[in-house]
């Protein structure tokens, strides 16, 4: 990424190569300066806001395709075995009315719960799969928006909301719990699911 901004963006010298240092250790992860050249003082403004743009849509992507990915198959996953338990609940329990999906990612659950509810919603904060959801569910309102942030819907609005492996990836888990059940309608379904056994004790050891 860095290699194109610096060939392509204009104030940034074409004959230099960028490259990285790593500096320090984080809570999950290592920190590192990327260094460019510009030509003049003044073009780094514009030369730091294309390579932040450009990495933040190759991370988008990779996240879902690139190699390493967690989820390289994603997109062509059977949603209908993947989100059965989901699936299964809501048919039995006969739910309808407004359902959200948190972390949507490409919407493949939303396609499959569209013939329960009558209005269908979701967010991710990744462009690249809100562009994927789009295409699988156009009738659903779909949002590129993160968690972490006020979330623009109305208190008690929300028949079903699901948030399944979305919650242990933010920053408080706690305050993002609470802010999407205050989303939910009196007696509304709330299901969440977490990746490893042992976290639903520690993470929920608040209620």
């Amino acid at each position: 990424v860095a290699k194109k901004i610096q060939k392509k963006v204009q104030g940034a010298v074409k004959e230099f190569t960028p490259f990285i240092r790593y500096h320090t250790f984080a809570d999950s992860n290592i920190n590192f300066t990327v260094i460019l050249r510009v030509e003049k003082f003044v073009d780094q403004y514009l030369v730091k806001h294309e390579f932040i743009k450009a990495l933040k849509e190759r991370f988008d992507k990779d996240y879902f395709c690139g190699n390493g990915s967690n989820y390289p198959n994603y997109g062509k996953i059977d949603a209908s075995k993947y989100f059965n338990r989901v699936i299964s609940f809501i048919r039995d329990q006969g739910l309808n009315g407004r359902f959200l999906d948190v972390g949507c990612a490409f919407g493949l659950l939303l396609k499959e719960v569209s013939p329960f509810f009558n209005r269908l919603y979701g967010f991710d904060i990744s462009k690249f799969a809100i562009r994927k959801a789009k295409e699988k569910v156009p009738k659903a309102d779909l949002r590129v928006l993160d968690l972490e942030k006020t979330l623009p819907y109305p208190d008690e609005s929300f028949d079903c909301i699901t948030a399944l492996d979305v919650l242990e990836h933010t920053k408080n888990f706690e305050n993002n719990f609470y802010k999407i059940v205050k989303k939910l309608k009196k007696g509304g379904y709330f299901i969440i699911s977490l990746p490893i056994y042992s976290w639903p004790v520690k993470l929920f050891g608040f209620l």
